[in-house]
């Protein structure tokens, strides 16, 4: 599928914005969300988002993060294609800019739809490529080294912690009441491994940065109390 600039129209900005609210009930009244490191993150496009991965609510709870109720922009989503068959979870993603990619073999067509609007808008990834069972970091896919060499995108590294006891995986009826981070870095800096040759290498050593940023971000999360 090639990449198009998607236009928010005034029924499907209506449905952000609802879907918006709804996941603020569940976030800030019924959950207690802090989110931080706003500031980190640089006006404009050409951003990627990198978060480790611990339960399904993640591809929602950073859309709620940035995006604005009062002027929605989509943030792309590659995410498994079994995603999308959950029920109200699925459309929300959706309606927040997601797309499926098919897990098993290499599907060309999503990784070249990944390259342009890495180039171009907000984009949201899960590099470890799995949700994490106890929280503890998984090694990120080469992969996702590769397509930042390849588009070199705003890398912002993101962390998030709380939704694995909130919504982990296995369980289908989410908890209440629990505490929820997401923290936002600076955006790292990849100029060094740029100047190298495009080699496996090379995207081995960006995504590897790339773990290392997340990793430095969730241990300063869980240091500290919120």
């Amino acid at each position: 599928m090639a990449y198009m600039e998607r236009e928010i129209g005034p029924f499907h900005k209506l449905w952000v914005t609802t879907s918006l609210l709804t996941a603020g009930v569940f976030f800030e009244l019924l959950n207690r969300v802090t989110i931080r490191g706003k500031g980190n993150i640089p006006p404009g496009k050409g951003l990627l988002f990198v978060s480790n991965h611990v339960s399904h609510l993640d591809p929602v709870l950073i859309p709620y993060s940035l995006i604005s109720k009062r002027s929605p922009e989509l943030i792309w989503i590659p995410a498994k294609e079994e995603l999308f068959r959950i029920p109200i979870l699925g459309r929300m993603i959706v309606s927040y800019g997601g797309f499926s990619v098919r897990r098993n073999g290499r599907d060309l067509s999503a990784v070249r739809k990944i390259l342009e609007v890495l180039t171009k808008e907000r984009v949201l990834i899960f590099p470890e490529g799995a949700r994490s069972i106890d929280g503890t970091l998984l090694p990120g896919n080469r992969m996702v080294g590769s397509l930042i060499y390849q588009s070199r995108p705003v890398v912002i590294p993101t962390a998030i912690t709380g939704t694995e006891r909130i919504l982990p995986k296995g369980r289908f009826v989410p908890r209440l009441f629990s505490r929820i981070q997401v923290v936002f870095g600076p955006p790292l800096d990849l100029e060094d491994y740029y100047r190298r040759d495009r080699c496996k290498e090379t995207a081995r050593l960006i995504i590897g940065r790339v773990m290392e940023a997340i990793s430095e971000l969730l241990n300063k999360t869980k240091s500290q109390k919120i």
